[in-house]
């Protein structure tokens, strides 16, 4: 299982969690701890949904072998590095284009 997976999973447990304490805490008049804790629900569904957007992408065996050993000799991450360089040829893409 990916990590994004397991932090997708991880969010919808807390959202399910956070709605039952929501009902219980409406039924028993507790407006405080609702509304403190819809807050909780709302941040963490918007952190599920940005997850959620963001699709990984599944590199050619060269280029996965240059961005482990690049971000090794450079200390970057991968993902960091992997993200740089989508920018940047996203960027020059767009020069093209005459943007």
């Amino acid at each position: 299982m990916s990590e994004r997976a397991r932090w997708l999973i991880s969010l919808m447990t807390v959202i399910v969690f956070t709605a039952v304490g929501i009902a219980e805490s409406a039924r028993l008049g507790e407006i405080g701890l609702v509304a403190l804790l819809g807050v909780v629900g709302l941040v963490t569904l918007s952190l599920v949904v940005s997850l959620r957007r963001r699709a990984p992408i599944v590199l050619r065996s060269d280029l996965a072998t240059w961005v482990e050993t690049t971000s090794a000799i450079t200390g970057e991450s991968a993902t960091q590095l992997a993200d740089r360089a989508v920018s940047a040829y996203r960027e020059r893409l767009g020069d093209e284009r005459g943007r």
